[in-house]
């Protein structure tokens, strides 16, 4: 269902931006009947620019539910990058 109707679209704005906050909550389901349903991908409000993300991701712009970081993120809001980079 939603993957494979989705991955097309997400191959294809990619390049262009990330959208960083894919969750329950930014994701509309029309079901069509029949059992067909059809997925809507909502809220680019922490979305960024694909080449500029890349570059800064570990240093800057942590985004999305917070209720969902990894601890690294975690450790990145709390002490900065430079403490993740000292840890490797």
């Amino acid at each position: 269902g939603f993957f494979r109707q989705m991955s097309p679209t997400f191959e294809i704005v990619e390049p262009v931006c990330q959208h960083r906050d894919i969750s329950a909550h930014n994701i509309l389901v029309d079901d069509r009947g029949g059992g067909e349903l059809d997925f809507t991908v909502i809220d680019f409000g922490l979305a960024v620019d694909t080449n500029h993300w890349r570059q800064e991701w570990r240093r800057s712009n942590l985004g999305g539910d917070v209720r969902y970081w990894a601890p690294v993120h975690w450790f990145q809001f709390f002490y900065g990058y430079k403490y993740i980079e000292s840890a490797n």
